[in-house]
C-alpha cells in the first residue's frame, strides 16, 4: 500500500472488525457451538408466572429491583439491533442524560423481532425498520403489499443476564433467525432513580397507555435474557 493511502488502513481494520472480525471472535470467546433449531414456523411463547418473584441485581453502580412477570421464548427473525452502552457525553451531563445512562446500564440494547407471516422470507424485506432511541419505527410502500401484523412485531429493551449473552447480541444481523428465552420483567433502580418504574408488555401487540408524537404506540417489552442461540452458537 502506497504511503499516501496508509491513512485508510485504520478505517479498513475497523470496518473488518465490525463486518466479520468481532462476530467470529465473540462466537469463539463467549459462545458455544450448538445444533441448529429446526422449526417450520417462527413463533413466540409467553406464559404469565402464577406468582411473581423478585431479585436485586447490580448493573455497574446501579442496584436494581427486578420483578419477574412471565416466561418468554421466541424463534424469530431479527430486524433491528440498537446498542446504547457505548454512548458517551462531553462536558457536563444533563439530568436526562444521567437518567438515560442509568437505563442504558441495565438495558444496554434493543432488539426488534418479527414472527409469523410478517417474518416470512419474501415479506420482511419489504418493511423498512429503524429506531429512534428505544422506539421501533416501521413503514412500507403500499405498492409492495407486505403482510404486517401488529401482533407479530415486537421491540424489546434487553437486559442480558450476563456478559456472554450481551456479547452474543453483537453477532446478530438483520435477517438472522434466532432462538431466545428469558423473562418479561418490570424493574426500577433502588437508588437515585427509584421513582422511575419500567413496565413490560405482556401480550402480543399490546398498546402503551401513552402516545408518541400524538400517535398510538405499541408497548415495548422489558426482556431479561437468559439464553440466546444464533448462527450455530449458544450464549448463556
Amino acid at each position: 500500500m502506497k504511503k499516501k493511502y496508509l491513512w485508510l488502513l485504520p478505517i479498513l481494520l475497523v470496518a473488518l472488525w465490525y463486518w466479520q472480525g468481532r462476530t467470529f471472535l465473540w462466537q469463539k470467546i463467549f459462545g458455544t457451538p450448538s445444533s441448529p433449531i429446526i422449526s417450520d414456523t417462527l413463533f413466540e411463547k409467553i406464559e404469565i408466572l402464577p406468582q411473581n418473584f423478585t431479585a436485586v441485581t447490580d448493573f455497574a453502580e446501579y442496584q436494581v429491583l427486578i420483578n419477574f412477570r412471565a416466561t418468554y421464548e421466541a424463534y424469530a427473525r431479527v430486524v433491528y439491533v440498537d446498542t446504547y452502552d457505548d454512548d458517551f457525553y462531553f462536558g457536563l451531563k444533563t439530568e436526562q442524560q444521567k437518567l438515560d445512562e442509568a437505563y442504558n446500564a441495565v438495558a444496554p440494547l434493543d432488539l426488534s423481532l418479527f414472527i409469523g407471516s410478517t417474518a416470512a422470507e419474501d415479506n420482511w424485506q419489504k418493511i423498512n425498520v429503524s429506531h429512534e432511541y428505544r422506539v421501533l419505527i416501521w413503514q412500507y410502500d403500499y405498492a409492495d403489499k407486505p403482510v404486517v401484523n401488529m401482533a407479530e412485531i415486537s421491540n424489546s429493551h434487553i437486559i442480558p443476564a450476563n456478559n456472554n449473552i450481551r456479547r452474543g447480541f453483537d453477532t446478530l444481523s438483520p435477517g438472522d433467525v434466532i432462538f431466545i428465552k428469558g423473562y418479561l420483567v418490570d424493574w426500577h433502580d433502588m437508588g437515585k432513580y427509584k421513582e422511575y418504574e419500567y413496565k413490560t408488555a405482556l401480550t402480543p401487540g399490546e398498546i402503551a397507555d401513552f402516545k408518541l408524537g400524538g400517535k398510538v404506540s405499541g408497548l415495548c417489552r422489558q426482556f431479561y435474557v437468559t439464553q440466546l442461540q444464533a448462527n450455530g452458537y449458544i450464549f448463556e
